[in-house]
């Protein structure tokens, strides 16, 4: 873990650094979560079938052809306005290595594998966005679906700065975020590639998140602080109008 330090002190410079970093220092927790997802019949069809998440995600047309109220279309929407890539964020792990380095058989790393795939769906599920308040909010909500100290490490570090949002506000949203997350259904063993031509609406309820509105009854915050993931991965975040503000404010 020795080459993974640099990140706990310049988080956006060494991103996959910082995700070698909380799977290392949270594989014990992993081993109970791979533990749970092998006596799930969700999770056992999981890696009987070995659906290939990236394959699905990286189709673009086929589901931006879904219903408009879809969960497929919302993840459009979401990673088309950001530019983000499932893929890119794929490649920027070293995922095979980290599997070599940290003694994975192929069913666990695949179980892993999927997890990192997901972060984009739960950005879209909670409606958390790509700005640090989004991520804070996501990483929370991560934890409370994966109580480890890796992955505590990375909403620790999201949930400690604040930005230019009231501490008390901030504090307050974080454990909301994390409470929704708690409280979901085992998300870890969704079958995603069935669920995305759904109405997303159906599939929170079918997931067990809590609506925005309740989960948050105050509405999102919004933060301009740039020293996040979506600046580390050099994607196209582009910073809310004055109206999504508003409308995020009022969710």
């Amino acid at each position: 873990m020795v080459q993974c330090s640099p990140a706990l002190v310049a988080p956006s410079r060494y991103v996959s650094e910082l995700m070698e970093f909380s799977l290392a220092l949270g594989a014990p927790a992993f081993e109970k979560h791979y533990r749970r997802f092998l006596d799930d019949p969700r999770g056992q069809r999981l890696l009987r079938e070995r659906p290939d998440l990236p394959a699905v995600l990286g189709d673009r047309d086929a589901l931006a052809a879904c219903a408009g109220d879809s969960f497929a279309r919302a993840y459009v929407d979401f990673t088309s306005r950001y530019r983000f890539d499932a893929s890119a964020f794929e490649a920027a792990h070293d995922i095979d290595g980290m599997a070599q380095r940290l003694g994975w058989d192929d069913d666990f790393a695949y179980l892993i594998t999927r997890g990192l795939q997901t972060h984009d769906l739960w950005h879209t599920l909670a409606g958390y966005g790509p700005d640090w308040a989004g991520e804070a909010g996501v990483m929370a909500f991560t934890y409370g679906q994966i109580p480890n100290a890796g992955v505590g490490i990375v909403a620790g570090i999201l949930a400690a700065i604040s930005g230019d949002v009231p501490r008390k506000r901030w504090n307050r949203f974080v454990k909301q975020a994390w409470r929704r997350g708690r409280s979901a259904d085992y998300l870890l063993v969704a079958p995603y590639e069935d669920l995305l031509p759904h109405p997303i609406d159906d599939v929170r309820r079918e997931l067990g998140i809590a609506p925005l509105t309740v989960a948050h009854p105050e509405g999102l915050p919004y933060t301009s602080f740039r020293y996040g993931f979506a600046k580390a991965m050099s994607t196209g975040y582009d910073v809310p109008s004055p109206a999504d503000q508003r409308v995020r404010s009022a969710a």
